[in-house]
């Protein structure tokens, strides 16, 4: 069947310098933390957050300063936890669920 990226007996085409391996500290010492049963779960994680951004408006955090996009990125966690709060609560008397 051949194609890309399936092991499909093909070689690669761009050599790696010195075997393929780690060179520089900061990336043996990240090699030595790795764990593939933890990484597998970064499509989960990442499609939480994903899915909190989308319902939120979406978009990137235009704050310059780290503490500025910190504290909104919090607020906006704020905003997503009432949101689905209320949306498990039961609607005030008087009131018709939207929903």
């Amino acid at each position: 069947m051949g194609g890309f990226g399936g092991g499909g007996g093909g070689r690669p085409v761009i050599r790696l310098r010195g075997g393929g391996e780690a060179r520089e500290e900061a990336r043996v010492r990240a090699r030595e933390g790795w764990d593939p049963e933890v990484y597998r779960f970064r499509g989960v994680v990442e499609g939480v957050f994903g899915g909190m951004k989308t319902r939120l408006g979406g978009g990137y955090l235009w704050e310059r300063k780290p503490w500025t996009a910190m504290a909104r990125a919090l607020l906006e966690l704020i905003a997503y936890g009432l949101r689905v709060l209320l949306s498990l609560l039961p609607p005030p008397p008087g009131y018709k669920a939207i929903y």
